[in-house]
């Protein structure tokens, strides 16, 4: 993931405004990580959203290949480039065994889920650009899912 910076979360899991800086952490994916790694991580931000992510990571190209996942046991790859400056990489962490999803019983981290956006919780937060639509103004935004196997 092409993203030198992640939105800091308070305990009631919302974007605080800060950024800060993924050098050193489970939140740097610049040259390729296991998301594992986030889940069973003792950083503070991952354990407050239930170890893994839930965070707003602010992407430093656009239309670039900003996110690559592949599987290293099948070769698949998926690749998203978007338009918009943040993703929100989810990883399934409030995810319960109540229910089945194509007739597999359902488990924390089963999933994974990038939203592409503007920064979430901005309009309560100065230091984040608006997200506010102006009236009669036109909103566009695209994102591309690319799938291969390698």
């Amino acid at each position: 993931m092409k993203s030198d910076k992640f939105l800091e979360l308070d305990r009631s899991l919302l974007p605080t405004g800060n950024l800060i800086d993924v050098e050193h952490t489970p939140f740097d994916f610049r040259a390729g990580k296991r998301i594992i790694e986030g889940v069973k991580s003792k950083h503070q931000q991952n354990e407050i959203v239930g170890n893994g992510y839930d965070h707003p990571f602010l992407l430093s190209e656009n239309h670039q290949k900003e996110i690559c996942l592949v599987n290293p046991s099948n070769g698949r790859k998926m690749i998203v480039e978007t338009n918009e400056p943040y993703v929100v990489l989810y990883t399934g962490n409030m995810l319960e065994d109540t229910f089945l999803i194509r007739g597999i019983p359902c488990q924390k981290h089963l999933d994974l889920c990038f939203e592409t956006q503007h920064p979430p919780n901005a309009i309560h937060n100065q230091q984040l650009p608006s997200i506010l639509l102006e009236k009669n103004k036109e909103y566009h935004s695209k994102t591309r899912f690319t799938f291969t196997v390698e």
